[in-house]
């Protein structure tokens, strides 16, 4: 291949990298191209895509990869993450544009999503208590029978000091279960 031939394949890849650079500066101004966008979701869309204005001329995707590892310090990668990046960016601005209230089923579902998780945590917590207290217990039953007095007095501050930490010993634990419950 002519050098002159491989300077104009080296042009594809580079122009690509500088207009994705570019929108990644300034995405609001590109955000609204719906076309644009689609045409960045792919490796095959982008090797395809045809902004003149911008000197991005189609070409094929085994081209344009050629043409990145002899343009571009991070070869077809580092254009293919910024592809990423630039999609990413431009989705994330025109769907925060396109936002409107949650309708009431979708405050429901939310509403029963977020109960779930709550009865999941709170389950999960109980099992960590149960835990807790099952170790402190089995501990003071060790300095207990080890007959060490000094060992003792150190299970009974370490207990003290745990307690009064996590606060565990000062509030009975109530599932939302049993809080619904009581509130009736």
């Amino acid at each position: 291949m002519a050098s002159n031939d491989q300077g104009h394949v080296k042009d594809f890849a580079k122009n690509r990298f500088t207009f994705l650079a570019n929108v990644q500066a300034c995405p609001e101004k590109f955000a609204k191209h719906r076309r644009l966008i689609d045409s960045l979701k792919t490796q095959g869309a982008l090797a395809a895509l045809n902004l003149e204005e911008e000197h991005v001329v189609p070409c094929s995707l085994n081209t344009l990869k050629k043409s990145a590892a002899l343009g571009l310090d991070g070869g077809f990668k580092e254009l293919d993450n910024l592809r990423n990046a630039v999609v990413e960016e431009l989705e994330r601005i025109s769907t925060a544009d396109l936002t409107r209230p949650d309708t009431k089923a979708d405050l429901r579902r939310r509403l029963d999503e977020a109960n779930k998780r709550t009865k999941q945590l709170e389950e999960d917590l109980w099992q960590v208590t149960r835990a807790f207290y099952k170790a402190m217990t089995n501990a003071r039953s060790y300095a207990n029978e080890s007959k060490d007095e000094a060992m003792r007095h150190r299970c009974s501050i370490d207990e003290r000091e745990l307690r009064s930490m996590l606060s565990l010993a000062k509030s009975k634990f109530i599932t939302t279960e049993q809080r619904s419950n009581n509130e009736r």
